[in-house]
């Protein structure tokens, strides 16, 4: 199966009344801006990240002042302001054409990727809120790049402080493609890099969905293709692997382990651990329907390996997810497809983990097509997006935001907001530190905040915004949710916070 093509979208025929269900979901949802070229355009792999201004931060592949790409600040109520232009240097030394979003750093900025460079093979850089970037570190400009090549996936913020991503190419062995199979890779702040893994064929090839950091303090992550079980027109279904903190690297599950993937197959998403332990992810191909190559699965996989197939999607609730999921403080995951769905321009999702079953909660109609009214009267052209490959986000005060690659009033994709009146919370800026540690908080309403908490052990704490404040890790602390008190409300943690040994 060749995760890289265009895909194609079947259109579904679906009852008038179904199509009235569907016009009643569409009331949850909100445009809050359109691309339009000069202010971005097609966000591709990546997820919108909450900065310490409460505002949101993305990327997408084009658009800009060279259709190089674009970093932008959406409020939540849809003000889009574009803060920097890729290839705005000499022959694109700052880098083009980020396919990864931005990750949120301890010292406030923000850091991605971009997967070329006119003078290297992609780049890590640094950006302020302001719009002031910094390459970080390039990586090699010789035709093979030993060290990693095409930085496609979103980089994570370590327990050590450090960043670790992967790349797509690269790598001392060059034999994927001729182009090396992909690496895992951990970067300081400073850009100190050094290679983490260098995957060979049979272990995996292109992590795109990029790396998280378990509970264990291993490194757990996805490849696209690759691995030792084979797929029906390339070398390998994909595998889920394990980094050790010692640097031990396992593959331990190849996806397509029977004729036709029923288990799933060409993992394009990254994995998400819930506090039980538990991973879970989607694949783009594979499962027990039919949607060319299949219409993807949802899997839940043990640390050690042992797969479940949770659901296979069949098209009408969606088909190729290829964004990553997200636990919300509902407690259940919510994810994109690109495809599928009432008008076959992608769905958002709703995983109950505790029984298993899976609900559209809202069908995008794509440019160009029609949405029924109330009581099958006429409706109007839709405008409201197509083919999601991005992820989603549950912002602090409960709303899920995302984007959609096409779609929306100029066909260049929009940043939508999905409201099902979910409560607010905190979230962590990391999720893990030692005692003495300091920590970030995001939230709302933290002005005259009187109190953080721990697992009921009680942090000193200093309100810097309204929207962020820092806590530092008592002694005696264990292990649990973080509680701020505000003049409002009660506000805890979406995760748990781990008190680091």
């Amino acid at each position: 199966m060749n995760s890289w093509r265009v895909l194609g979208k079947a259109g579904i025929v679906l009852s008038l009344c179904l199509l009235t269900v569907i016009a009643a979901q569409a009331q949850v949802l909100s445009v809050l801006a359109n691309f339009d070229g000069t202010n971005g355009s097609e966000p591709t792999y990546m997820s919108l990240v909450q900065g310490r201004d409460g505002h949101l931060y993305g990327t997408t592949y084009f658009g800009g002042d060279r259709n190089a790409g674009v970093i932008f600040r959406i409020t939540r109520t849809g003000l889009l302001t574009r803060l920097y232009s890729f290839c705005s240097e000499y022959a694109c030394f700052d880098g083009e054409n980020p396919n990864a979003g931005l990750t949120l750093g301890d010292d406030g900025n923000l850091y991605g990727t971009t997967t070329a460079a006119g003078d290297a093979h992609g780049t890590v850089y640094r950006m302020t809120p302001q719009g002031e970037l910094t390459d970080v570190y390039k990586f090699c400009s010789q035709g093979y790049c030993p060290v990693g090549d095409d930085p496609s996936a979103p980089l994570i913020l370590g327990s050590d402080r450090n960043f670790y991503g992967t790349t797509v190419y690269g790598g001392d062995i060059n034999n994927c493609f001729e182009m090396g199979c992909g690496t895992v890779f951990r970067m300081s702040p400073k850009g100190n890099r050094k290679t983490v893994h260098e995957f060979e064929p049979g272990e995996g090839f292109a992590a795109l969905g990029g790396v998280i950091e378990g509970i264990d303090g291993s490194l757990y992550g996805t490849t696209v293709g690759g691995g030792n079980t084979p797929c029906p027109d390339n070398g390998g279904c994909g595998t889920v692997f394990k980094i050790s903190p010692s640097g031990d690297y396992a593959t331990t599950y190849n996806f397509c382990a029977e004729e036709s993937c029923p288990d799933g197959a060409n993992p394009m998403a990254g994995l998400l651990q819930t506090s039980d332990g538990t991973l879970y992810g989607t694949t783009e191909g594979g499962g027990l329907n039919y949607c060319l190559h299949g219409c993807g699965t949802i899997f839940s996989i043990t640390t050690d390996g042992t797969l479940a197939t949770l659901h296979s999607f069949d098209g009408f609730d969606g088909e190729l997810p290829m964004a990553p999921l997200i636990q919300a403080s509902d407690g259940n995951f919510y994810s994109t497809t690109f495809a599928g769905g009432a008008f076959g321009s992608g769905s958002i999702f709703r995983f109950h983990p505790a029984d298993g079953t899976v609900e559209t909660v809202y069908d995008f109609c794509g440019l160009g097509k029609t949405r029924m009214g109330p009581q099958n009267r006429p409706g109007t052209e839709c405008d409201d997006g197509d083919g999601p490959r991005t992820g989603l986000v549950q912002a602090t005060n409960g709303v899920l935001y995302g984007t959609t690659t096409g779609g929306g009033t100029n066909g260049l994709g929009i940043v939508f907001a999905l409201n099902l009146n979910l409560p607010p919370f905190v979230a962590l800026v990391q999720d893990a530190g030692k005692v003495g540690g300091v920590g970030g908080i995001l939230g709302q309403g933290f002005t005259g905040t009187t109190e953080v908490s721990l697992n009921g052990t009680p942090m000193t704490f200093q309100v810097i915004s309204d929207t962020f404040l820092k806590a530092k890790v008592p002694p005696g602390a264990t292990s649990g949710y973080i509680t701020v008190t505000t003049p409002r409300r009660k506000l805890q943690s979406n995760r748990p916070f781990r008190v680091l040994p």
